[in-house]
């Protein structure tokens, strides 16, 4: 049976909206508990975490494929958020000096985008001037992502090759655009337009030199150093207490929704023939009841019984797992 889940528009993305429509709208819902287990067994920053996260958001203006790798990696910590009814998450990390296991509360605030300097919208593609083309690139978009990754293993060259929009021989001026595609196509003859467009920028930014290898780099930090800003970490071992970043599309990285309430979600779970549990701590005699055995006394051999006191839950069952 399928819920209806509460759908939470989305004002701000680490692509500041680059490149997508004006009228371009995105709703993203909460995880359910089946989404969450599909995004924990495929990891984090990959192309099946991409389509998970994606499967609970909604576009409007524009095919969601069309949205970064980057933008879909934040709907997919902003699910995260919506998740727990709380602006807080959990970040479990590891210190890089002592490996302690540390847990961090961060709020939405917390997380900061990128800063694309001296970026301005209004000339978004970049116009780029290289000796004997102009060249105008965009941020790689998830359909462009999911092909280069598909057809030639997330080769670097294909992939930027995919983020020229059109470009310009300057002898001749002739302006060749980018042809539309199915990124889904197995059919040789939907994707032949775009094969022979790739495989001649391919050629073409394979070869540049000198100045034109200079631009091209800088071409790629200005698209690619955006996103979400590293989070700062204190290590909470009192010997080491030493500061940290870390990264939330990390694999090594956990972000998980912070619970506000201090009482146990073992307060809903029915534990007892004749109630519900209105504590996580049971007495030791009404486990006895429950025909549990006794456990034998480690020096005599004799079963003795259990102490008069109350004992949590989780201390219970290791007492009688010894």
């Amino acid at each position: 049976m399928n819920s209806i889940l509460p759908e939470y528009e989305v004002k701000e993305l680490p692509s500041r909206f680059f490149g997508y429509p004006p009228e371009t709208r995105i709703y993203a819902m909460p995880y359910t508990y089946g989404s969450a287990l599909n995004i924990e067994l495929v990891g984090k920053n990959n192309i099946n975490s991409m389509r998970e996260i994606l499967s609970g958001v909604k576009v409007e203006g524009m095919p969601k494929n069309l949205l970064t790798p980057q933008d879909i990696l934040f709907l997919g910590l902003y699910r995260n958020l919506m998740s727990s009814m709380h602006d807080k998450i959990n970040i479990e990390s590891y210190c890089p000096k002592c490996l302690n296991h540390n847990k961090t509360v961060a709020s939405l605030k917390d997380i900061k985008f990128k800063t694309i300097e001296d970026f301005d919208a209004s000339v978004y593609p970049l116009e780029v001037d290289f000796d004997k083309y102009t060249m105008w690139f965009g941020f790689v978009s998830f359909k462009d992502f999911e092909f280069c990754l598909n057809r030639y293993k997330g080769h670097k060259l294909y992939q930027l090759a995919l983020q020229v929009v059109k470009y310009q021989n300057k002898e001749t001026g002739e302006t060749i655009e980018k042809p539309a595609y199915n990124a889904n196509s197995r059919d040789a003859k939907d994707t032949a337009k775009i094969e022979i467009y790739l495989k001649t920028l391919r050629d073409i930014l394979y070869n540049l030199v000198d100045e034109d290898r200079d631009t091209l780099d800088e071409v790629c930090d200005i698209l690619e150093d955006y996103g979400l800003k590293p989070i700062e970490i204190q290590c909470e071992d009192e010997l080491c207490r030493s500061k940290y970043t870390v990264n939330f599309d990390d694999d090594s990285v956990r972000v998980l929704p912070f619970r506000q309430t201090e009482k146990s979600p073992r307060n809903r779970i029915k534990l007892r023939k004749d109630d519900i549990n209105k504590s996580d701590r049971l007495e030791t005699d009404e486990l006895e009841r429950s025909g549990a055995p006794a456990r034998p006394d480690t020096k005599t051999g004799k079963q003795v019984s259990k102490p008069k006191k109350s004992v949590h839950l989780d201390e219970q069952i290791e007492y009688f797992n010894r």
